[in-house]
């Protein structure tokens, strides 16, 4: 078997496939939990306080 990823051909032999196939059907079969993640977003304000020191020439930072 021979299939296509990004451009290059990847050939399979029969014990690879099957390989393939299995982890497949286990990954179906359960798949796992979906991860609970939380972006903390930094404060607007603290931004535009540091932008501004940045850029205004103070020497605090």
């Amino acid at each position: 078997m021979a299939t296509e990823s990004i451009g290059r051909t990847v050939y399979l032999n029969d014990d690879s496939f099957e390989q393939i196939v299995n982890a497949m059907e286990r990954m179906d079969a359960n798949p796992p939990k979906p991860r609970e993640s939380t972006i903390t977003w930094a404060d607007p304000q603290e931004i535009m306080r540091d932008l501004e020191r940045k850029y205004s020439g103070d020497k605090r930072s």
